[in-house]
């Protein structure tokens, strides 16, 4: 009877155990699925990252090659707009010289000498500009 009793208690025992194996295997099963679903998922946004910080790059670029020609295409327009005013500047300055000069010899009788220290060579520092033709300090 102990005996019986026993076996009994071991069965039930072992019943519960491959319930709970079962059980175990159903849940290690299903996360397994969920670790599968989910190295897919992030294996697709890292793709889908990579492809977006490839176009961000390209868009980059773009943008950098676009402003190299901005600024290549500023500073010739610069450049013109003070070649201008320097000829426009210089152009006074010889109408100012030459008063002086009338004014000096014919009205008041007196030689007039060009004074070369008023007049500079460039309107801007050297070093600012480098004209392609070279005639320009740079």
């Amino acid at each position: 009877m102990v005996l019986k009793k026993q076996d009994e208690e071991n069965m039930i025992l072992r019943s519960q155990q491959k319930r709970k194996i079962n059980r175990l295997h159903s849940l290690l099963n299903n996360l397994r699925t969920k670790l599968a679903n989910q190295e897919k998922q992030f294996e697709e946004e890292k793709q889908s990252l990579a492809a977006y910080c490839k176009s961000i790059e390209g868009h980059c670029k773009e943008v950098q090659r676009r402003m190299r020609h901005f600024a290549a295409i500023d500073a010739e327009k610069f450049l013109e707009v003070c070649l201008m005013n320097e000829k426009e500047a210089k152009g006074l300055m010889q109408k100012a010289l030459d008063a002086d000069r009338i004014i000096h010899s014919q009205l008041l009788g007196l030689p007039w000498e060009r004074a070369s220290s008023l007049v500079p060579q460039q309107c801007w520092p050297s070093g600012v500009f480098q004209e392609e033709d070279g005639n320009r300090a740079g």
